[in-house]
């Protein structure tokens, strides 16, 4: 089909052409122009339409100089008279399907063309890392959906070989658990010869209702610096320098140090409210998550993150935190599968603009050091203006959906786009876009495929259907990492079952007892619950060893709760630091007072010696709880007794 003929001056990077019929043309269309002299083809793209007097006129730029599948760059001007033709379907299929291997990505179809002819993306280009611009309602998520569709089936014919983690911002990717029931997107879906399905095998999803995915309450000088370099680096380096040599404290341990320290009041209590919002915020925990948890080859892994607990700075703290972990895994050479990281809105994390940043610090080094380790990315955001200026240079796909005039510059300098074609995306559609990447041998206009999963967006009983497969699979998740062989010895809490246990109607106790045989039972509830940590019973407290011959029988322990409650509330009072220590005196027995100044300062120490917590003997440290519950309670305790007492003791402070 002969769309028209080339006039005017032509150079070899471009020419214009007077145009037959303007409804057959379209900016971003490809063309062919066969020069008149030699019959050679040159394939070019329209960038610009325009119209002079009555005759519309395109200019196109030239993309090369075709032989046989291949672009060739132009060695002359093509000549005025030249005709302007429609490539054909299979040209342009040769050109950008057959060059593609066949581990490929189904992303589309050329959007300017009348037949259809489908748009591929190579995997392996995500090692360059991938940016998706989109305003609002373009269908940005959509297209990460289709994407990550896309990345499944990879990894189900090479599962070995990839894993994916998404950080769901807004809870919008738990429809890839249901088909696709749209029936215009069905018939449309038919077309690329694929059909409805769910993707639920091999998925994990973490979320903070379900089970939420809590990061380590230890904290290294390094990771202080991380977390309150976020909000304001003075108190960072304050907390490092009182953590002076230690390897790493826990949250507790970091309240005393700063409670007992000499710095400024005010400074003081900011830093103490910071690190109580922080312990009372359920973000850290002891049952934690590690790579070895959400990393596996051949899963996609969601982190849920709109009920993530401290709002915007404990989302950004905890991608932080995971990347970062992720990052040393890789870098330490401790993972051999490549993991595709799915950041959305990542504005919020990375800004082009602010302070020194530790999140977006480590986005940038992914970026720039990723590739080498198998570290891959795929970052969308609603403009480029928003972005960090490293990460996007290190960016070498893009696929810009529809964008505002404010972002075409911007773009056009950035990723090398003629300003005419980004000007055309300011009026495009949702899902259609435009794809530049380091295998396709030119960028091509796309509309994007249809999902084969559900579409979230919707009525709210649609979004509720969602979210009872995501509760589903959140349950599953949990259960597998419980059944996971390789957890680590205390197993990972991801949910709190919220129920109410039945409480036992007596309480039986079992402790050596010379001589006879009984067995004594409390009929009453128990006035505490069955502590759940050991500790260490004193050597002074041990029961002697039994012959093997010597019977054995049951004795009770009657707990005085007015007794028990009033020295857990008398410790409690006393602050952190007091705490601590006791915690640590019962579980080593005894301590030294110079161990002992790490944990309390002498004021604390005092204050317990004066009355009668502890007690110190050339210069050790020990507890004397069991004396004051005995006097308290006025008769001498059981060794089994006194020991059950310090366990209840330590597990209610």
């Amino acid at each position: 089909m002969i769309l028209g003929v080339i006039y005017g001056k032509t150079r070899t990077s471009e020419y214009s052409f007077r145009v037959y019929d303007i409804k057959k043309i379209m900016q971003g269309k490809f063309v062919i122009a066969v020069d008149k002299d030699s019959g050679k083809q040159v394939l070019s793209q329209i960038a610009e339409i325009m119209i002079a007097g009555q005759t519309p006129i395109a200019r196109c730029e030239v993309l090369g100089e075709i032989k046989d599948t291949s672009l060739a760059p132009p060695i002359r001007p093509l000549p005025v008279g030249s005709k302007v033709i429609m490539p054909p379907r299979a040209f342009l299929e040769n050109l950008l399907v057959k060059s593609m291997p066949e581990k490929r990505l189904l992303i589309g179809k050329i959007l300017t063309h009348p037949e259809f002819v489908p748009v591929y993306y190579n995997p392996d280009d995500l090692a360059r890392h991938l940016f998706i611009s989109a305003t609002t309602g373009s269908g940005k998520s959509y297209t990460i959906g289709v994407i990550i569709e896309e990345l499944i089936m990879l990894m189900e014919r090479f599962s070995k070989e990839y894993s994916i983690i998404i950080f769901d911002v807004h809870n919008e990717y738990g429809g890839i658990l249901l088909p696709n029931d749209d029936e215009k997107q069905v018939t449309k879906l038919r077309q690329f010869g694929l059909d409805p399905r769910a993707f639920r095998e091999n998925v994990l999803i973490f979320d903070w209702e379900y089970n939420p995915p809590r990061l380590s309450p230890i904290f290294t000088p390094d990771r202080l610096m991380f977390i309150y370099g976020m909000k304001e680096q003075r108190h960072a380096l304050i907390l490092q320098r009182l953590v002076k040599e230690k390897k790493a404290v826990s949250l507790e341990e970091l309240y005393s140090l700063v409670e007992v320290s000499d710095i400024h009041h005010s400074t003081r209590q900011a830093l103490l409210t910071r690190i109580k919002d922080l312990m009372e915020s359920g973000l850290f925990s002891d049952d934690y998550i590690t790579p070895k948890h959400f990393v596996k080859p051949g899963f996609l892994t969601i982190f849920r993150l709109a009920g993530t607990p401290l709002g915007d700075f404990g989302i950004r703290f905890f991608v932080a935190d995971i990347l970062r972990q992720l990052y040393d895994k890789y870098r330490q050479r401790e993972i051999a599968h490549k993991t595709i990281l799915v950041i959305d809105e990542a504005h919020i994390f990375a800004p082009k603009v602010g302070k020194k940043d530790p999140v977006r610090e480590i986005i940038e080094r992914i970026a720039r050091e990723g590739r080498k380790y198998g570290l891959w990315l795929i970052l969308a955001s609603q403009s480029p203006r928003d972005l960090s200026d490293v990460i996007l240079m290190q960016c070498n796909s893009v696929l810009a959906l529809r964008m505002h005039k404010e972002d075409v510059s911007e773009f056009s300098r950035i990723f090398g786009i003629s300003k005419s074609i980004a000007e055309t995306l300011t009026t495009f559609t949702p899902g259609k876009g435009y794809l530049k990447a380091p295998s396709l041998r030119f960028p091509v206009l796309v509309e994007i495929r249809p999902k084969c999963s559900f579409d979230i967006k919707g009525s709210p009983e649609r979004q509720a259907l969602v979210e009872k497969e995501v509760k589903k699979i959140a349950k599953s998740t949990r259960d597998l990492l419980y059944k996971e062989p390789t957890m680590t010895k205390r197993p990972i809490k991801l949910i709190e079952e919220k129920f109410e246990k039945p409480v036992p109607e007596e309480r039986k106790i079992e402790v050596p007892v010379e001589g006879r045989k009984a067995e004594l039972v409390e009929k009453t509830k128990p006035l505490l619950p069955k502590p759940k940590i050991k500790v260490k019973i004193p050597k002074k407290l041990r029961p002697k060893k039994k012959k093997k011959e010597e019977p054995l029988v049951k004795e009770v322990i009657r707990y005085d709760r007015e007794v028990l409650n009033s020295v857990v509330e008398e410790i409690r009072e006393l602050g952190f630091a007091a705490r601590s220590l006791i915690k640590e005196l019962i579980r080593l027995e005894e301590m030294s007072l110079s161990e002992a100044l790490t944990h309390a300062d002498e004021r604390v120490i005092d204050a317990l010696k004066v009355i009668g917590f502890i007690e110190e003997r050339r210069g050790k440290l020990t507890l004397k709880l069991d004396e004051i519950i005995e006097r308290r309670i006025g008769r001498k305790l059981s060794t089994i007794e006194k020991h059950d007492y310090l366990e209840a003791i330590y597990d209610q402070i």
